[in-house]
């Protein structure tokens, strides 16, 4: 563990404000970006790394730094999203599902000069959530298994710390899940083959709109694109990766999210408010 983050623990321990705040925001951002990919709603994913953030802070007295702070903050929130699968059956996201949802038809015209101004955006809006949906898709073991090794780039030796099973498990799952993704991908993403496949993203971005599925006026993903990407579009980044690689890269278009500021008002609340203590579990 890097000194800073082992003197803010210890720190944090004797009930050091600055040093609690200084944890969470170290890892509040990736913990926010799971639980969006795990959940699809922002709302959902909201609730679900705050109260991630109030276990990692009462739990710290128990942290053994047997391991890095990150991995044992990412095994506790993998542990709370994994634990509310009951809650969410509602959301049945299948890839069939996904398949029949595909617009094929050619835009209105009217639509498409009313929409112009702001279609890329709208475009690059449609994409996020068509990703964020495809992770649905997947089986909750497979999907974090996947989002932890193909989008945040935890390797098959941590992922299998924070989800305590084995790497070779780990592995297995990551294939069968990149596996699943890749064969949807092939037959329907225009992005993954635009001569073959059905799926335009600029169709479906303007159905998303008729339809209310997208708001114009209040796009919830776009907003967090780097500025690299915002720069240039996606489309033609990924017709310069090769095949092989390109589920991958389509996969990883995913913003890089920041956690609300009110994350660390709330906690600093809640800490002053002496009804959560987190050195119960010190030896």
């Amino acid at each position: 563990m890097d000194p800073e983050t082992n003197k803010a623990i210890n720190l944090a321990r004797e009930g050091d404000g600055d040093a609690i705040e200084w944890l969470i925001k170290s890892i509040q951002d990736r913990v926010y970006a799971l639980a969006i990919k795990m959940l699809y709603l922002i709302p959902d994913a909201e609730d679900a790394t705050q109260e991630i953030l109030i276990k990692i802070v009462t739990k710290l007295g128990g942290f053994r730094k047997e391991c890095s702070f990150v991995t044992w903050s990412m095994k506790i929130a993998s542990n709370h999203l994994l634990n509310k699968r009951k809650n969410l059956a509602r959301q049945q996201f299948t890839f069939k599902n996904c398949e029949d949802m595909i617009i094929r038809d050619i835009p209105d015209p009217s639509t498409k000069e009313y929409l112009e101004v702001e279609q890329e955006l709208l475009v690059n809006e449609m994409r996020i959530v068509c990703v964020l949906g495809l992770f649905q898709c997947l089986d909750w073991d497979l999907r974090i298994v996947y989002i932890f090794g193909e989008t945040m780039d935890i390797n098959s030796s941590e992922g299998s710390a924070i989800l305590g099973i084995t790497p070779a498990n780990f592995r297995k799952r990551f294939s069968r899940a990149r596996k699943r993704l890749r064969s949807f991908l092939i037959n329907n993403c225009e992005l993954f083959d635009a001569k073959k496949n059905p799926c335009k993203c600029y169709i479906q971005s303007i159905a998303s709109v008729k339809n209310g599925f997208i708001n114009p006026k209040n796009l919830q993903h776009v907003k967090y694109l780097g500025h690299k990407n915002k720069k240039r579009d996606i489309a033609l980044q990924l017709q310069e990766i090769e095949k092989l690689s390109r589920t991958a890269a389509l996969m990883k278009i995913n913003p890089d999210y920041a956690a609300p500021e009110i994350f660390i008002a709330r906690i600093r609340k809640m800490l002053n408010s002496g009804k959560f203590k987190i050195l119960d579990n010190v030896n």
